[in-house]
């Protein structure tokens, strides 16, 4: 049967995190330490004093947690780092529709935009997804916007300038709908059938 620990040697041994990645590993293995020799205590009692070992970013970052394998995983889902927000920018900026729609090009543009926000709150930059709205979606804005195949859905979003990937998508698919509605119109005209 295992030692058990007792508060004042838990305080001790589990140091506060704060959401840096690069102390994540650690902050699990002290975790991991912190159940072996906690024999017997429900894994309630355990998450109730991990929380109190979270700062910064990582506050709050585990209230739907119930089991330490829970707490394990929203941690790290929210920061490890698995790109650096120089990368993801790169691969968004590189994206392009090609023969995707523009709602699917969107739905895409919109995941690497998510994995933006949650690098630059694991790096710290940031303390949760939404303060990192103001950086990346002008970033996602303006990849989508180069992405797209047709250069005048290109021309109208950059003279349109929508604030956010939504609009900017929105925008996009109403210039399309637009220009599909002219091209029915103009083949269905009766002085192109007369001429």
């Amino acid at each position: 049967m295992a030692q058990k620990i007792d508060l004042s040697i838990a305080l001790r041994l589990v140091d506060k995190f704060n959401g840096e990645a690069d102390r994540l590993l650690g902050f699990f293995e002290t975790i991991d330490l912190l159940k072996d020799y906690s024999d017997g205590v429900p894994d309630a009692e355990l998450i109730k004093f991990i929380k109190t070992r979270l700062t910064g970013p990582a506050h709050g970052a585990i209230t739907t947690a119930t089991t330490l394998a829970e707490v394990k995983k929203l941690l790290k889902d929210k920061f490890s780092i698995k790109f650096s927000p120089q990368a993801i920018e790169a691969e968004m900026a590189s994206m392009k529709q090609q023969k995707k729609t523009i709602s699917e090009y969107g739905h895409e543009m919109n995941e690497l935009a998510a994995k933006l926000s949650a690098a630059h709150v694991s790096q710290g930059t940031f303390s949760d997804e939404s303060a990192a709205s103001a950086i990346v979606q002008p970033v996602a804005v303006k990849s989508f916007t180069n992405g797209l195949k047709d250069h005048r859905t290109q021309f109208f979003l950059k003279a349109r300038n929508p604030n956010t990937l939504v609009k900017a998508i929105s925008d996009a698919l109403e210039v399309q709908n637009t220009e599909e509605e002219s091209a029915m119109w103009f083949h269905a005209s009766p002085s192109r059938q007369n001429g």
